[in-house]
C-alpha cells in the first residue's frame, strides 16, 4: 500500500518513526514491516530525504542498500545525526 500511496503523493521528505509489531498479523514478521515501510523511499526524487529511527537495527541494516537518497538518523545514541542532550 505504501509504495501505491507514495506513487501518487511523491513525497521530498519521508520519516520512518519505527518499526513496531501493529501490522504483524498481515505482514507476518518485523523485517516484512520494515521492508513494507521502506516502500515509502520508492517515491522519493533523487536526492530526496529519509528521516529514520537509527537505533533500529531492522533499518540499520537496510537503508544503506537504498541508493539516490539522502538519510539522516534520530535516536538515543550519539551515532545518530539528532539525538537528546542536556537532560
Amino acid at each position: 500500500e505504501i509504495s501505491f500511496l507514495t506513487s501518487i503523493a511523491r513525497p521530498d521528505v519521508a520519516i520512518i518513526t519505527n518499526i513496531g509489531e501493529a501490522h504483524i498479523q498481515n505482514l507476518g514478521s518485523r523485517e516484512a514491516i520494515a521492508d513494507a515501510k521502506l516502500e515509502i523511499t520508492e517515491g522519493l526524487p533523487e536526492n530526496g530525504l529519509l528521516i529514520y529511527m537509527g537505533d533500529e537495527p531492522l533499518l540499520q541494516e537496510r537503508v544503506p542498500n537504498i541508493t539516490g537518497i539522502r538519510t539522516k538518523t534520530f535516536g538515543k545514541g550519539h551515532e545518530n545525526d539528532l539525538y537528546p542532550v542536556g537532560w
